[in-house]
Formats: C-alpha cells, sequence, structure tokens
C-alpha cells in the first residue's frame, strides 16, 4: 500500500473524506500502524487504524469504511509539539465514554512510535538532506517497503527497505550516500533493491 502525504482519501461510498497528513510508525518493527486523516467534515485530523484503509486506489487512499463513522474516530493534534505520538491521540470524541480506556489500548501505539510526513527530513549517509513524499508498505503486515523522498535529486528518489538506516523522531536516516542512491545517472524514480551497503563508497 502506498500512502502518498496530501493525497485524497475516499470514504467506503467513494465520497471525498479528506486527505492525508502523515502516518504512524512503529519503528522497532517498521511497520505503519494508523494514517492521519485531515476531513473536512469535523476539520481537525483523526486517527485511522490501517484495519480501516482498503489501500490505494490510483492516487487515492480507500477507506472500508463510510464517512459519518470518521467523526467517532479519535483526534489527532499534531500541533502538540514536544509530546508523545501516544499523548497526541484524544478519544475523549469517541463513544460511548465507558469504552475510551479500552479503545487507547487496542490502538497499541507504542512509547517510541513515529509520526511521519511530509515535514519529516530523509538524510543520506554522507549528510544530504530531502524531505518524505511517501511510504510504502507490504499490504497485510504493513511493514515499509520503500521510502520516497524528494530533494535529494532531480525528481522523486525511492529507496528500498534495505537501505533505509535509523527511523529517527523527525527523520530518516539512509544508510547509503547521496551519488549511490543516484547510481551513476539512472532515473531518480528507479528503485533500487539488492544488497545492503557496508556504508559510504
Amino acid at each position: 500500500m502506498r500512502f502518498t502525504f496530501g493525497m485524497p482519501v475516499a470514504d467506503s461510498d467513494g465520497e471525498e473524506a479528506g486527505s492525508l497528513d502523515l502516518v504512524i510508525v512503529d519503528p522497532q518493527r517498521r511497520e505503519v500502524l494508523h494514517a492521519v486523516v485531515r476531513t473536512p467534515r469535523i476539520s481537525e485530523e483523526v486517527l485511522v487504524p490501517l484495519h480501516m484503509i482498503e489501500g490505494d486506489v490510483g492516487d487515492r487512499l480507500q477507506l472500508q469504511v463510510p464517512g459519518e463513522e470518521l467523526t467517532d474516530l479519535p483526534r489527532y493534534y499534531e500541533g502538540r509539539s514536544g509530546e508523545s505520538v501516544r499523548a497526541k491521540v484524544d478519544t475523549s470524541q469517541v463513544p460511548p465514554p465507558e469504552r475510551r480506556q479500552e479503545l487507547e489500548e487496542a490502538l497499541g501505539i507504542p512509547d517510541d512510535a513515529r509520526e511521519y510526513g511530509p515535514d519529516t527530513r530523509v538524510v543520506t549517509a554522507d549528510g544530504h538532506v530531502g524531505h518524505l513524499t511517501a511510504v510504502d508498505t507490504q499490504h497485510g503486515a504493513e511493514v515499509i517497503t520503500v521510502v520516497r523522498a524528494a530533494g535529494l535529486a532531480e525528481g522523486e528518489l525511492t529507496v528500498a527497505a534495505e537501505w533505509i538506516g535509523d527511523l529517527g523522531e523527525s527523520e530518516i536516516a539512509l544508510d547509503v550516500p547521496r551519488e549511490r542512491l543516484g547510481r551513476g545517472g539512472a532515473p531518480p524514480s528507479a528503485t533500487y533493491l539488492g544488497e545492503r551497503p557496508s556504508g559510504p563508497s
């Protein structure tokens, strides 16, 4: 599944439900756990569990639920800077009130969870900085298979999981220098699979 930041999100009726702002990632398992969707229905961001997402269809993210159900989802307050991802989740709008603690546990957000979006830096082994444009996952497990970044070359670079290093709080470190990503003139949009490099060359 491809999560492209800013992509439109459609509900199960095919109606526009909002746009993708962020993904929430477990850095240890390297899995996408939730999508954060800005929806005009409530003018806020909501946390959408992956079981409610059918997949990416064309250039949009397709939900398995009708749009009105978005109003019952937890809110996500990205602006709470300096707080953990878990602290940015607000279940107070979720009915019924007695189920809120149960819901918070069911969300399964680890203490070290990361939020990644278009402001996330992608840093090469030799210090060049781009920004994240999309994250691809293996459908079903939702393990990250590819990250896509702009600003490191002309166009968008696609980097396979084998070359992704540390998943930091506000940046994703790559294990390769920028010139290795370009592969001596290969198209910037090419996916480079292969053995994990031992370090900068």
